[in-house]
């Protein structure tokens, strides 16, 4: 399973600014939304509503680099769940957002 989202923003890491964008299954199913903000303290918000498998989740970023880094965990209930945390990096550099599984599948 793949869920994930690409977001491109040109904005100044300084600049506050929310950027939402729905996460998306292989089959182009909509499994759940991903809100960013950038700011002074920036913060991510993720949402899972879609059908997906009950269990464990990671919550992962890749920045323009290709570099992947994990941010939270979410637990999924009846296909939701949720997580929402600050960014210890500047959000401006993320050009993917991924729902990992236990099993590394992204």
């Amino acid at each position: 399973m793949i869920i994930g989202v690409r977001t491109v923003s040109n904005r100044a890491y300084d600049e506050p600014s929310t950027r939402a964008a729905a996460l998306v299954a292989p089959a182009s199913d909509r499994v759940g939304s991903v809100e960013m903000y950038a700011g002074k303290a920036p913060w991510i918000v993720m949402n899972l509503d879609g059908n997906l498998p009950d269990g464990e989740f990671r919550c992962e970023v890749v920045l323009e680099d290709g570099t992947a880094r994990t941010i939270g965990r979410v637990i999924v209930t009846h296909g939701i769940g949720w997580w929402k945390g600050p960014l210890d990096l500047d959000p401006t550099l993320i050009s993917e957002v991924h729902v990992v599984t236990a099993t590394g599948s992204i």
